[in-house]
Order: C-alpha cells, then sequence, then structure tokens
C-alpha cells in the first residue's frame, strides 16, 4: 500500500500498519489475496480529546463514523462480509498543551474512553452487526518534554486504560 501524499505530511500511519498486516498474514501462512483491508485516516493534527469526540468541533467522531458506513454498504453491495478488527489511536499530545486542564489521568482516561471509544464501539457494532468488539491499538504519549510538563498524565492514562480493558492494547 502507497499512499500519496496528505499535505507536507506524507503518508499517514495507516499504509504502514496495513503494510505490516499483509506481511504477518503471509508470514503466517495466510494468502495475501484472500484478505481485503481498508483502512482509513480521519485524524486530525493538533486536536484534543474533547475535539475529536462526539459532538466535538473537529467532526472526525462523526465522519470516521461515515467511513464505517460507507465501507459496509460497499461490501453488502459486493455481497463480502466486512467488520472492523481494530483501530488506532494516535493522539493525547494536544492534550498536555498550556490550554488543556488535563492534570489527571483517571479524567483523561474517563473522557477519551467513555465519551469517545466505548461510544466508537457500540456504533461499530450497530453498523456492521458484528458480535465481537475491535481492539483499540493506541501508544503512550511524550509530549509532556514539548510542553516542559514534568506530569504524564496523558501517557499514565493510556498505560493504565492498556491495564484495565482487555480491547485496548498499548503498542
Amino acid at each position: 500500500l502507497v499512499e500519496s501524499g496528505v499535505g507536507d505530511e506524507g503518508e499517514t500511519p495507516v499504509a504502514g500498519a496495513l503494510n505490516g498486516l499483509v506481511r504477518r498474514v503471509v508470514s503466517g501462512g495466510g494468502v495475501a489475496e484472500q484478505w481485503v483491508f481498508l483502512g482509513s485516516s480521519s485524524g486530525k493534527g493538533g486536536q484534543q480529546v474533547e475535539q475529536l469526540s462526539p459532538g466535538g468541533n473537529s467532526g472526525r467522531f462523526e465522519q470516521t463514523l461515515q467511513i464505517i458506513r460507507d465501507a459496509k454498504a460497499l461490501c453488502d453491495t459486493q455481497g463480502k462480509s466486512y467488520s472492523v478488527w481494530a483501530m488506532h489511536w494516535y493522539q493525547g499530545e494536544n492534550n498536555y498543551s498550556a490550554t488543556a486542564s488535563d492534570r489527571d489521568a483517571f479524567d483523561y482516561q474517563q473522557r477519551w474512553l467513555t465519551k469517545l471509544w466505548q461510544t466508537m464501539q457500540a456504533e461499530i457494532l450497530r453498523i456492521t452487526g458484528q458480535q465481537f468488539l475491535p481492539y483499540l491499538f493506541t501508544y503512550q504519549v511524550a509530549a509532556h518534554r514539548r510542553y516542559a510538563q514534568d506530569h504524564i498524565q496523558i501517557a499514565l492514562a493510556q498505560w493504565r486504560a492498556s491495564k484495565a480493558y482487555d480491547d485496548v492494547v498499548l503498542t
């Protein structure tokens, strides 16, 4: 998979994730032609979790659901099954900014998981009809250094979420 440039930012992490997934399928004995993966990115840099949540001013939550609805409709017209196995979450840096009020890892974790991820999961199940929850792959941010802060609340929230929820995987 090769993406066209996204402004001056180049490829999204989606290309690398899908290429890695296909390599794993093939190295595990799978036949690449038997799998069809859809990768999309509705992300936007410089956003706080509230802006990416349902009703947030970025509209990205709603855009992500529309991508899932469109993919499901396309597969339905082609007689193919469709499910969402996993999503990647690359966010958290902007919640360290001077305008953010994230001094409590639990507060960020609750907003991120309860308002955004668990709502997204429920919508995915409703749209696709699948009987399993998708995984959320995430990572720990280190932007506290960029903002010259000593606390690592967002990174702690991300780690705690991976320990508390089987479907949240810290990579």
